[in-house]
């Protein structure tokens, strides 16, 4: 479970007790008021904004948005972990405001949000002007969202958001569905 207001990523029981806990910095507590959590996360230098988790073999990969937190300027990143949570591994600069991450075979899709750019293997293979967030595949079509970018938050629900279908053959965008007024694509 990627846990993004706490900094951490946690490792749970079916029954949702939490077993085993990684942050990579601190962890953030709760203790009340989630606005006042996510105010006190946020203006940390150590918020992170991890915000997505895959699998591959025995591997687990967390995106790092990294740019959500006190300095808007730094650079996402991809965490890999072992089955024990422990950090075997780090892959620096995978963008700006990066989410989600999808495997298709051992081919890594993350989504370099604050670009616009979808990256395979960590390399740019879709330029948009779209801020990219939310990807999915079903056979060897991409489905990727894209929200027009808007630097202010209350004006983001009125956005025209656009679903992209892309051929993950070749990366070539087949359609595109607007969306109409629906606000930030997420998922």
């Amino acid at each position: 479970i990627v846990n993004t207001r706490g900094n951490a990523v946690w490792k749970a029981a079916p029954d949702g007790e939490v077993v085993a806990e990684w942050t990579g910095t601190s962890p953030f507590e709760y203790h009340g008021d989630p606005v006042e959590l996510r105010h006190r996360a946020r203006a940390s230098p150590e918020y992170k904004h991890y915000n997505s988790i895959g699998f591959c073999g025995d591997r687990i990969y967390v995106v790092a948005h990294n740019g959500a937190g006190a300095d808007r300027s730094l650079r996402s990143f991809v965490v890999v972990l072992n089955d024990a949570l422990e950090e075997i591994g780090r892959v620096e600069d995978v963008g700006t405001s990066a989410h989600d991450l999808l495997f298709f075979g051992t081919d890594l899709y993350v989504c370099s949000s604050g670009e616009g750019i979808l990256l395979k293997n960590f390399e740019p293979v879709l330029r948009s002007d779209r801020y990219l967030r939310g990807i999915d595949r079903v056979g060897s079509i991409l489905f990727i969202g894209g929200t027009p970018r808007e630097p202010d938050p209350l004006k983001r629900p009125a956005a025209n958001s656009q679903l992209f279908f892309v051929d993950a053959a070749n990366h070539r965008i087949l359609h595109v569905a607007t969306l109409g007024r629906v606000g930030n694509v997420h998922e």
